[in-house]
């Protein structure tokens, strides 16, 4: 038997009806890092949000100290928009910088 994997998914905020753009977010037990997990769930969710929803754009925002939280975005196809400087604080008190990513429905549909 395999030992269930545990994961918070999805967060999904929508603003407008009808969909133009949203934003998403995960995250996974570090367990299960590096197994390519999210960058498949995240793939499967960006699927349906664009081909049941209809969305044009998919935004999310990752600490910069979390690379592999990036190369999910990147290997699901986001590019990087901005940086937000100092925009959280985190657990211990610091602050970091959030990095801005989204994917556009004709840049998904032509990967």
């Amino acid at each position: 038997s395999q030992e269930p994997v545990h994961f918070s998914w999805p967060k999904m905020c929508i603003f407008k009806w009808p969909l133009t753009y949203c934003y998403m977010g995960y995250c996974i037990g570090s367990k299960w890092w590096n197994k390519g997990i999210t960058t498949e769930a995240v793939g499967a969710v960006i699927r349906f949000v664009f081909a049941e929803l209809n969305a044009n754009k998919i935004c999310a925002l990752h600490d910069t100290a979390n690379i592999g939280s990036g190369k999910v975005m990147i290997n699901n196809g986001m590019k990087q928009e901005g940086l937000l400087r100092e925009h959280k604080v985190r657990k211990d008190g610091t602050r970091s910088d959030m990095a801005c990513y989204a994917v556009l429905k004709s840049e998904w549909e032509a990967m």
